[in-house]
């Protein structure tokens, strides 16, 4: 559609929506079908449907024009229910429609059910609510409807939908407030065949995830051409004659276009209804999930491996594989008692997400395209996001925006997976090679290791962010996982030293700045400086934990790899804080590190003795001498049992302040993909984020 094709569309669209009287069935539908093919092209038309959602509010009062569309939507979905087949072509372009329209009528209400009920019920009709209706026929057709090249079309359209539907609670925030509930995920929740519904997503989840496919492009990348869904399709369908296990034509699920966009729409739309207000109240979706049993619908397997398959590019899966962790009672046993490998691959799948969206954001960026109000207020610029350029930056404050709730719920499952001391023990047993470390100094790693040296480079940006909670998560995790691994590679333990001094030196100048020795730097009150010298302090004292379990035993472990590291770095690490003596921060941080410097002190003994100053063969030495065993630390001196894992995860009552967040910040993200929705033109126009 051209510039003045889409200018033209969108002055008719305007004039209807606030045009007298009841419209004309006919009329409208051939107004929609002379623009189908542009409307499901796969251009975001964001910017160009807000007019039109704009005059539908404005004129709702005097010609109930919102309402008539949806009873539209409703009747042409039923026909699509009944027919039991594909939409025609103008069908689809009015869900797409809807949907359009739908997702601008939420912002504009700000997630207010009240208002948002007079647009679905008439005076007359007062019980004939068109919403529910339109709900309804879109589940119905999940349900009725098998997806094949012919409806694949149409299973988009409905996905998009739904998952509109759900996006009103973007637009409060996740406080439980009885005028804004989401009422159309309390609709498809209260579905009385939303077990079914569960079953035919999570079916759709592993099809898509376990199923060869050719990488799929991002739509939105910078080319000065943005390809269409249906090319898309059409460009990557692979056919064959295989059939699958339900009987499906395998080549149904071998489209990197179509399928890919149901698939991960799908997979999203489980989550989302999978977060809805937990920890709050009862969720019959989360009920369904967290009683799953092998086979039925799908294997333990099967979704392990789909979820492994895709993390990285949807990690809203996150949300899944953490309710299957934590909320199902006996999933991560039978896994571990049938298929270990498909748990550790999803773990290192993980830790591939984290780092990966680690490399893409800057430290401690300021979201672009946004400006101050005049009072003050942070806003969003307008900007036209069908311009692939302004896409591109809005997708990229988007994923800036992402990195502390991705980062979080990681390292919330590698947690989950340390307190469990067999899986704690075979991940760090696990060695795998490293695709994607740009740092790597060896090609094979445990994945202990590899856990590791992803969580030090995310605690050290983690500071630079000034992001304390997430630090809380971190190191934590780090401390359970470090009581089984051995044999650390070089690049790991470079990692934690560099944290280590980090720590230090930031130890040491707050003890500068307390002393007024830092005075070209902007003055803070005695209070502020003491406040984070004790954050420092207690962060040191977790990392040092960490490298205490390293390098116990470590005749058994073979670490020495940190120790030749330790040693190098001791002059920042310990002699330091010796030079620094009577300044409260250094006097606190020595006797945190005491352990760790009686220690290296008994390795420095075995070097000298040696005298030997080759890095290869000082590393050669540690490993066949080990310590002299003159120095007992005081903790961790046995192998650990499970009274000695420090850290134990607990869900709080009111998880739905995070998890709600999470999953929809990942949402963001997505809409960069072919079939992504963009919900907005910056996050700082959404409630549901603790701004």
């Amino acid at each position: 559609m051209g510039a003045s094709q889409r200018k033209e569309a969108v002055q008719q669209f305007v004039e209807w929506a606030g045009s007298p009287g009841e419209p004309d069935e006919e009329q409208f539908f051939s107004k929609v079908s002379l623009y189908s093919n542009d409307i499901i092209s796969g251009v975001e038309l964001f910017a160009h449907a807000r007019p039109v959602a704009e005059s539908l509010m404005e004129n709702a009062k005097y010609n109930n024009r919102i309402h008539w569309l949806l009873k539209f939507a409703s009747k042409q979905a039923q026909m699509m229910v009944e027919n039991q087949s594909a939409a025609t072509q103008p069908q689809i372009a009015l869900l797409w429609v809807v949907e359009l329209t739908l997702r601008h009528i939420l912002r504009i209400v700000g997630g207010h059910s009240q208002e948002l009920l007079q647009f679905m019920e008439t005076t007359s009709q007062p019980v004939a609510n068109v919403g529910a209706n339109l709900c309804s026929y879109l589940l119905d057709y999940i349900l009725e409807v098998k997806l094949n090249t012919l409806t694949v079309m149409s299973h988009l359209a409905v996905a998009r939908l739904l998952i509109t539907m759900t996006s009103t609670a973007l637009h409060h925030n996740t406080k439980f407030d009885e005028t804004k509930i989401d009422i159309f995920t309390e609709l498809i929740l209260s579905s009385k065949h939303i077990d079914q519904i569960v079953n035919v997503l999570l079916r759709r989840l592993v099809k898509w995830g376990t199923t060869e496919l050719p990488s799929a492009p991002t739509l939105y990348s910078g080319e000065s051409a943005v390809p269409s869904f249906l090319n898309l399709f059409g460009m990557f369908s692979r056919p064959s004659a295989e059939t699958g296990a339900d009987g499906e034509p395998v080549y149904v699920f071998n489209s990197s276009g179509a399928f890919e966009m149901v698939g991960r729409l799908s997979s999203q739309l489980l989550c989302i209804l999978l977060v809805h207000q937990k920890g709050n109240g009862k969720n019959t979706v989360l009920s369904r999930v967290a009683q799953l049993k092998n086979n039925d619908p799908v294997s333990y397997t099967s979704l392990l491996q789909a979820i492994s398959n895709k993390l990285t590019s949807c990690p809203t899966l996150c949300l899944l594989l953490y309710t299957l962790l934590y909320d199902h009672q006996t999933f991560l046993n039978d896994v571990m008692q049938s298929d270990v490998g498909s748990l550790t691959d999803v773990a290192q799948q993980a830790l591939h997400l984290m780092y990966r969206i680690h490399n893409e954001t800057e430290v401690g960026a300021r979201r672009a395209g946004n400006h101050k109000n005049s009072d003050g207020v942070i806003v969003a610029m307008e900007e036209d996001p069908s311009d692939v350029n302004v896409l591109k930056n809005i997708m990229h404050d988007a994923l800036q925006f992402s990195y502390p709730f991705v980062n979080t719920f990681v390292s919330t499952i590698l947690f989950i997976l340390s307190q469990d001391q067999l899986t704690n023990k075979i991940m760090c047993d696990t060695v795998l090679t490293t695709t994607f470390l740009r740092e790597k100094s060896q090609v094979k790693m445990s994945l202990g290791a590899l856990s590791l040296n992803v969580l030090c480079l995310n605690v050290s940006r983690a500071f630079a962010d000034n992001n304390e909670s997430l630090v809380s998560v971190l190191v934590p995790c780090m401390v359970n996982i470090s009581l089984f691994v051995h044999d650390m590679d070089r690049n790991c333990a470079q990692r934690l030293a560099a944290l280590l001094c980090l720590l230090t030196k930031k130890i040491r100048k707050m003890d500068d700045r307390e002393n007024g020795e830092n005075s070209g730097e902007e003055e803070e009150s005695p209070a502020k400086i003491a406040g984070r010298r004790k954050l420092y302090l207690r962060q040191l004292t977790m990392v040092v934990e960490v490298v205490e379990n390293l390098i116990r035993n470590s005749n058994e472990y073979h670490n020495e790899h940190l120790i030749y590291e330790l040693l190098y770095h001791r002059s920042r690490i310990i002699d330091v804080f010796e030079e620094s003596a009577g300044k409260d921060g250094s006097e606190a941080a020595r006797k945190i590190l005491s352990n760790v410097a009686a220690e290296l002190k008994s390795y420095e003994e075995v070097i000298s003795a040696a005298s030997t100053n080759s890095p290869p063969q000082i590393i050669r030495l540690l490993r066949e001498k080990g310590s002299t065993g003159d120095v007992e630390m005081q903790e961790f001196n046995v192998k650990p049992t499970v009274e000695d894992l420090q850290y134990s995860y607990e869900e709080i009552a009111n998880s739905y302040i995070f998890f709600g967040p999470f999953v929809w910040s990942t949402m963001l993200t997505c809409a960069q993909r072919p079939g992504g929705i963009l919900f907005s033109l910056s996050p700082l126009e959404l409630n549901i984020f603790p701004h």
